[in-house]
């Protein structure tokens, strides 16, 4: 996340003195530790631990996901969300690798052995969108922002060729419905 980006959002959560009576949640879910060492993401912890800090330093609630399966992800997510009451400040940072199939963006588990082609992403990956809404509807009234931190070539099986030259995350789509933020009057 660039340091420019990361400075509205800071803007975003210390604007107003209603702020400081506002809750705000943060879920850093990273993926770095991939089985195979093409895919690893050498600086995921430095960022993951820079990123928690400097939210802290925002009073953010912080939650980490982290070098986990798919199941573990979601539902790691789905218990984030039981926490969020209508009006809190939600930030959610996903880093790790990312793919799009069938025009759907998908985060990939830390386990990515069993990957080994597109129909694999589908079934063994983390569709984001349904996730991302389930965070909006909780919080209906307030600030939800989502950051995928998703943009390094994927390597499926032996292949030589990364996915992201043939299946990059949409990123039209994402843009279209990932930052939903209306603020208070």
């Amino acid at each position: 996340m660039s340091a420019q980006s990361f400075s509205t959002i800071e803007r975003m959560a210390t604007a107003s003195k209603e702020s400081a009576d506002v809750r705000k949640l943060a879920l850093i879910i990273a993926n770095g530790s991939y089985r195979r060492p093409e895919n690893e993401i050498s600086n995921c912890a430095n960022n993951v631990n820079q990123l928690t800090k400097s939210l802290q330093s925002m009073d953010f609630q912080v939650e980490k996901i982290v070098n986990k399966d798919k199941h573990e992800i979601i539902s790691g997510v789905l218990d984030f969300i039981k926490k969020i009451q209508d009006g809190d400040v939600v930030f959610c940072y996903w880093l790790g690798q990312g793919s799009q199939v069938d025009e759907k963006n998908y985060f990939l588990p830390a386990d990515d052995s069993c990957i080994q082609n597109e129909r694999h992403i589908e079934e063994f990956a983390v569709e984001i969108e349904p996730l991302f809404k389930r965070l909006v509807k909780q919080n209906p009234s307030y600030v939800t922002v989502l950051v995928l931190d998703c943009c390094r070539p994927y390597y499926l099986g032996r292949t030589s060729k990364p996915i992201c030259e043939l299946f990059s995350i949409y990123q039209y789509e994402i843009f279209r419905f990932v930052f939903r933020v209306k603020l208070m009057d």
